[in-house]
C-alpha cells in the first residue's frame, strides 16, 4: 500500500507541474504575447516586400512622380546621422529629374527636434516629421522603400552601406 501512495503522490506532482505550465502558457498567450502582423512585426524585418501596397503617408502622392523614394530616419539613428551626405546626393539628384522622381524622408518625431537636425546635418532633403511609421511595421532606420507612380513598392532596402548606395543609385537610374 505504501508503494501505491507514492506513484499516486508522483502522479500527482507530476500532474500539477503539467498543469501549471499550461495554465502559465496560456496566461501568456492571453495577456503579454503581441503576434505579429502587417502593422506590427518584430524589429528587424522587412516592414515591405516588392508588390505590396505603400504606405499612405500625409504628404506623399506617389502618383505625382513615376518613382518616389521614402527613407524612414530617426534624429537618434547614428547610421541616419552618417548617410546624411548620401541623403543630400539623393535629393540633388531628384531634383534635376524634373519631378520625373521625388524624395522623401520620414521621421516620426516632432517638427522642431526634425527641423534641429536637418539643420545641425545640413540636409537638405524633404522631410515629414510626426509620422507613426511603426503602425507600418518599420522598427528600424534607415529603411528606404521606392515607389511606382501606382503606389506599388518596388524596392526595398535596410540600413545603409555602399553596396546599398550603389543600388539606389542604380534602381533609381534605370
Amino acid at each position: 500500500m505504501a508503494l501505491n501512495a507514492k506513484v499516486l503522490n508522483m502522479a500527482a506532482n507530476v500532474f500539477l507541474v503539467a498543469a501549471s505550465g499550461l495554465l502559465g502558457t496560456a496566461a501568456w498567450y492571453r495577456y503579454f504575447h503581441v503576434p505579429p502582423t502587417n502593422a506590427s512585426k518584430s524589429a528587424g524585418a522587412v516592414p515591405f516586400r516588392p508588390g505590396d501596397r505603400a504606405p499612405q503617408i500625409r504628404g506623399i502622392d506617389y502618383a505625382s512622380a513615376q518613382r518616389s523614394l521614402v527613407i524612414f530616419l530617426s534624429t537618434t539613428c547614428h547610421y541616419c546621422e552618417a548617410s546624411a551626405p548620401f541623403y543630400n546626393k539623393l535629393h540633388a539628384v531628384a531634383e534635376g529629374t524634373n519631378g520625373k522622381w521625388k524624395f522623401f524622408t520620414v521621421f516620426s518625431q516632432p517638427g522642431e527636434q526634425v527641423q534641429a537636425f536637418k539643420a545641425r546635418l545640413n540636409l537638405a532633403a524633404y522631410v515629414l516629421p510626426g509620422v507613426e511609421f511603426r503602425s507600418f511595421g518599420v522598427h528600424s532606420t534607415p529603411t528606404a522603400i521606392l515607389v511606382g507612380k501606382t503606389g506599388v513598392v518596388d524596392r526595398v532596402w535596410l540600413g545603409t552601406s555602399e553596396a546599398i548606395e550603389t543600388d539606389v543609385v542604380a534602381a533609381l537610374t534605370r
